[in-house]
């Protein structure tokens, strides 16, 4: 492949960046719908019957490191041809080719992104919950994180439930939309492709030590960068939400819930001459307090993991909330001791994990914001 094709191929706009985001959010990863993730996944699960070749630490190291060349390098020149055979067809004379030419990319880009099923996720959890069905909630949570959730609590399965939901802001959401930016379809599709084999084969335990290896280095360094974003996009939207919050009590605690129309106007109007700006001054300063504390807790225990990235984002998390995650966890029967993450300031609750999916979603949106942005 030529120099010139690759560049054709990484190029992307920014309006399909934020159609696949809407598409992303209204209809998520239906079953019913062909995932080039579930294709990725048939491959490394074919691709592991190396190990029967490739016997012994050394050589399973081998046998994952070409399993990882071998994906890479055929989601990356693969997406390549799609996406060169894509922009041939959206420049025929036919609109109708164009037009649907067009749709299926931008479906084809949505796919890189897992906003709504991350979150729906979640959801699920929290509203067994709030109708009382732990075991249910449970049962759940066990879908969506590795560790055992047979004896958990409410507030230890509401714990979990944000760990996940701030690591996979990260790897669904944050981490895609860089690779989109940067490199468009074929880097994002590379992205999921190494995400996908740390999934599934990028595991410490005895199966997978040597063989996921390569696997689990790699996805190491490619959500280097995306973890931290996430991180910055969480710092951002909770300054964001609490500025918003402190406005919206201030003109309705002191306007709009006044009976009297005459004191209304007459309050509202005093605020206009004197108080006005400071008291929305006072909001922002609200705002800032809450991103600070946020974004102190990343420093003091980003690095309170076992992975290098994803206790970024869950400090982010636990510091934007006022809450305490991480902790001792039991995976398949043995007790895993990790550290704490965040400042136990509030008792996790239904409230808590539902002002969390709300900043899942604005951190996400502020991204994609900047994705379009640059991409423009």
């Amino acid at each position: 492949m030529s120099p010139a094709f690759i560049k054709e191929s990484l190029s992307i706009e920014g309006v399909q960046i934020g159609l696949a985001f809407l598409i992303d959010l209204l209809i998520g990863d239906p079953r019913w719908l062909p995932h080039p993730v579930r294709f990725m996944g048939f491959l490394i699960k074919r691709l592991e019957s190396l190990r029967k070749i490739f016997k012994g630490a050394f050589l399973e190291r081998i046998g994952g490191l070409i399993i990882v060349l071998f994906m890479v390098s055929l989601t990356f020149l693969g997406s390549c041809l799609i996406v060169s055979v894509l922009h041939r067809l959206m420049v025929l004379e036919s609109p109708v080719i164009k037009a649907l030419t067009f749709l299926f990319f931008v479906l084809l880009i949505s796919t890189t992104l897992a906003t709504k099923g991350l979150a729906d996720a979640c959801i699920e959890v929290i509203a067994h919950l709030k109708e009382g069905r732990l075991k249910e909630a449970r049962r759940s949570l066990s879908m969506i994180v590795g560790r055992d959730t047979e004896n958990l609590s409410e507030e230890q399965v509401l714990r979990a439930t944000l760990e996940s939901l701030s690591e996979n802001l990260s790897d669904g959401v944050i981490a895609p939309l860089f690779y989109l930016t940067i490199g468009g379809l074929p880097f994002a599709m590379t992205y999921k492709a190494i995400n996908t084999m740390d999934s599934m084969i990028g595991y410490k335990n005895e199966s997978y030590r040597y063989l996921g290896w390569a696997a689990a280095k790699l996805d190491d360094i490619a959500n280097y960068i995306p973890a931290r974003l996430s991180a910055a996009m969480i710092i951002i939207a909770i300054f964001f939400i609490e500025t918003s919050k402190a406005i919206y009590k201030l003109f309705d605690k002191l306007i709009f819930k006044k009976p009297s129309p005459c004191r209304r106007f007459i309050i509202l109007t005093v605020f206009m001459i004197y108080d006005f700006l400071l008291l929305i001054k006072d909001a922002f300063t609200i705002g800032y307090l809450f991103s600070k504390r946020s974004f102190l807790v990343t420093l003091m225990d980003g690095k309170n993991s076992p992975s290098p990235n994803s206790g970024y984002p869950e400090a982010a998390l636990a510091g934007a909330l006022g809450v305490r995650l991480g902790g001792p966890s039991t995976y398949k029967g043995v007790l895993v001791e990790k550290p704490f993450i965040g400042l136990s300031l509030r008792q996790i609750t239904i409230e808590i994990a539902e002002e969390a999916i709300r900043l899942f979603y604005l951190s996400a949106l502020i991204a994609v914001i900047i994705a379009v942005g640059v991409r423009l």
